[in-house]
Formats: structure tokens, sequence, C-alpha cells
């Protein structure tokens, strides 16, 4: 059982390495031992990574509407 835990957080982690992972995803705690606070610190950097990349992308965005609008 804990190896069949392991290999499915195996996979994720595999499958954003190689770049094809969904960052959505998030692993299933099933246990609150080590396995378990493993997939949630991994689980709570994936949000913080996506929250840092949502915020810079919205900075950028946001510059390329005032440089837009400053055009006109």
């Amino acid at each position: 059982m804990i190896f069949s835990r392991l290999h499915n957080i195996n996979v994720i982690l595999h499958e954003l390495t190689i770049g094809e992972g969904d960052l959505t995803q998030r692993i299933k705690i099933e246990k609150e031992d080590e396995i378990g606070k493993l997939s949630n610190y991994f689980n709570m950097t994936l949000e913080k990574k996506m929250i840092i990349n949502t915020k810079n992308e919205t900075v950028v965005l946001s510059d390329i509407g005032n440089d837009l609008s400053n055009k006109r």
C-alpha cells in the first residue's frame, strides 16, 4: 500500500518535471502519516506556484493593456 501511494506521487512529479503535468491536479491525501504530509506540502507548493504565476501574468497583461491604451 505504501508503494502504491509513493508510485502515485512519483507519477505526478514525473509528469510535471517533463512538462506534461496538469498543474491543477492534486495528490489525494489518504492518511495523515509521512506520505500524507509529503502530499499536502506538494499540493501547497503547487497552489503557491500557481498564485505567483497568476500574479505575474496579471502584471504583464496589465502592462500590455496600459501600453495599448497609451498608443491611441
